[in-house]
């Protein structure tokens, strides 16, 4: 595949919709004779990279991602073709249950034969009812986005829960399919690919820009896969973990090539993360890009935060890294209200990133910016969410009735919470809403994402500026700027 055609395939997500839900009819019976039971359609669908036989399609009812006994499961046929019976418990759950295939090695690809290395697709849970004929394939293409949407939920709540927890949990359910939409109308923008090419046989409609997609996909499909088994044996006790591999742009230079990207969750409240570059057969890193361990403890009725980075130096004359480190102090009001102070400090040189994450933190005593957050979901208001950010110099953090809030890890016997909050509570989070003390601020950001209509509006108000972004009903989006947030035009 030349340059184009991966450039056309970088960043492209996967994500196909499968869920159907609903019965066949009964017939009619004498008086004497039991009713039949209502029979129950399987699903059915093709396995497509080529077409793929051989392989196991299986619907994770629990959300493990792990194929457990009792979760129904078919190998796929000629052509890719597979049929997987379904209870009628499991047909009700299919809007809530990710579809996923595994294929092996032995598999045999119709187009490349058989398969040297294992890898793993799937299909996003839909969420809401399909026709009960749907066809529901499983390609490169379904998967990428899947695992975008896994990933960006995961970075706050890791797993993503059983069919039964998506059920009963309509807030779980709204994140996720905000979160389905979201990547699906960035991968239509992007990549001029409609949700139904995204969906299709690409093979039978002879999709030929689809088809070299899907092709320069599943070599990272089949990486990303072999990596997640090495996390697991390295980490046994994970309580979530996931890696992907694509071909794409990282780095401070915007140095192309194919990345990989792991995350792993560990007790304790630990969570590692790690972008790497790799060699073009995906068998070695040629960079390391940035590395990030964060940790969470309780902090008096708040939570404590440490985050460490190691980062490629983008300043070729410096070390090859540096390292950052950072401190977060958050509690949430009985009003839904949650304050955070976040200290800084100064960027360290390092040999390389991974020198960082076995550093104690330095710096946090005398910290080289610090910040405030006030945050609030509205949950009277369906999904409207308010978020507002604002950053201190270094002369303001050294005074005032906060300067005593550093190196915070040991503090919370002898810092008062409260004293936080009623210092931050003139903050408010309201976009329209002035900024008290404005001057103390070198910067400062407010954003409302409302999503309780079917159409998503964000809106961003900066220093003398404010954005507004809405989405159209054919997916695509409108920007609009301000200077005043009442008169909008389109943005230059």
């Amino acid at each position: 595949m030349n340059r184009n055609e991966r450039a056309a395939s970088k960043a492209l997500l996967c994500l196909a919709f499968g869920a159907l839900v609903g019965c066949g009819g009964g017939g009619g019976s004498t008086p004497a004779s039991p009713p039949p039971v209502p029979a129950v359609k399987p699903l059915v669908g093709r396995v497509i990279d080529g077409y793929v036989r051989g392989a196991t399609v299986w619907l994770d009812l629990n959300g493990n991602r792990v194929r457990d006994t009792g979760e129904p499961s078919a190998v796929s046929q000629q052509a890719g073709a597979y049929q997987l019976e379904l209870s009628a418990g499991d047909r009700a759950c299919l809007p809530y249950a990710t579809l996923y295939v595994d294929v092996p090695v032995d598999a045999v690809d119709e187009d490349s034969g058989p398969v040297s290395a294992a890898y793993q697709m799937a299909v996003a849970p839909r969420l809401q009812a399909l026709s009960v004929d749907q066809l529901m394939n499983i390609s490169p293409l379904t998967t990428a986005i899947w695992a975008q949407v896994e990933g960006r939920l995961s970075t706050t709540q890791p797993g993503l829960g059983s069919c039964q927890t998506l059920r009963q949990n309509q807030s779980l359910r709204e994140g996720l399919s905000l979160e389905i939409r979201s990547v699906m109308q960035e991968l239509v923008q992007r990549h001029n690919l409609s949700e139904q090419r995204i969906h299709a046989d690409f093979i039978q409609t002879q999709d030929r820009a689809a088809y070299l997609i899907a092709q320069d996909i599943v070599k990272g499909l089949k990486a990303g896969f072999a990596h997640r088994q090495l996390l697991k044996a390295r980490h046994p006790d994970a309580s979530f973990l996931r890696a992907e591999v694509w071909y794409g742009q990282a780095g401070h230079h915007n140095t192309e090539g194919w990345l990989r990207s792991s995350q792993v969750w560990l007790p304790g409240d630990r969570y590692l993360q790690e972008l790497v570059g790799l060699s073009e057969d995906l068998s070695q890193i040629r960079n390391v890009y940035h590395l990030r361990e964060e940790s969470i403890s309780p902090w008096g009725q708040g939570r404590y935060t440490l985050r460490k980075w190691g980062t490629q130096h983008w300043d070729t004359t410096r070390a090859a890294a540096y390292c950052s480190f950072e401190e977060i102090v958050t509690v949430k009001t009985s009003q839904g209200v949650e304050y955070s102070l976040a200290n800084t400090a100064a960027a360290v040189d390092a040999a390389e990133p991974s020198e960082c994450l076995g550093r104690a933190p330095n710096g946090l005593e005398a910290p080289l910016a610090r910040s405030y957050r006030v945050a609030f979901l509205d949950g009277h208001i369906s999904r409207v969410s308010h978020d507002a950010r604002f950053s201190l110099s270094p002369e303001a953090t050294s005074s005032g009735p906060l300067a005593g809030w550093l190196n915070l890890k040991d503090k919370a016997a002898t810092l008062d919470l409260a004293h936080l909050v009623e210092h931050l509570a003139p903050l408010d989070y309201r976009v329209e809403a002035p900024v008290v003390g404005e001057e103390r601020f070198i910067y400062w950001h407010k954003r409302k994402t409302d999503d309780s209509a079917a159409l998503r509006v964000q809106t961003d108000r900066y220093v003398g500026e404010w954005t507004r972004e809405s989405t159209r009903a054919d997916q695509t989006r409108l920007k609009e700027c301000s200077r005043d947030g009442v008169n909008w035009v389109a943005c230059s």
